[in-house]
């Protein structure tokens, strides 16, 4: 089965403000050279509160229901590599993975640039 890649998707605000998805350029190239296809499965259903000097489980909190798939998307069956730029205590991830699960996707994985602990 082919691999499908979806980056972290931005809130509409800091998409806006910024033009682009950071993730989704950091990690082109290398999808290109893998020829792995970036696709907009998921998308934010409503801007979250910045979280770096949260707790894990105020991540949590604050990032419950703030991800669905895209409309008109189908990942059932699919093996989905999920990205994001920075990994700090890995809720985004969680919660994104979680959303395409009970979507129906089959295996979800997930690579982050880099890592920061808190």
């Amino acid at each position: 089965r082919p691999l499908t890649a979806v980056a972290v998707p931005l809130g509409r605000a800091r998409q806006k403000a910024r033009g682009f998805n950071q993730t989704e350029e950091i990690f082109a190239s290398w999808l290109r050279a893998h020829d792995i296809a970036l696709l907009p499965l998921l998308v934010r259903t409503r801007e979250t509160a910045p979280l770096y000097e949260h707790t894990r489980a105020e991540r949590q909190r604050e990032l419950r229901g703030a991800f669905a798939v895209t409309e008109g998307m189908d990942v059932s069956g699919q093996d989905i590599l999920l990205l994001d730029d920075i990994m700090t205590t890995g809720a985004t991830l969680t919660e994104c993975a979680r959303t395409l699960k009970r979507a129906g996707a089959r295996n979800v994985y997930a690579v982050a640039l880099t890592s920061e602990h808190l």
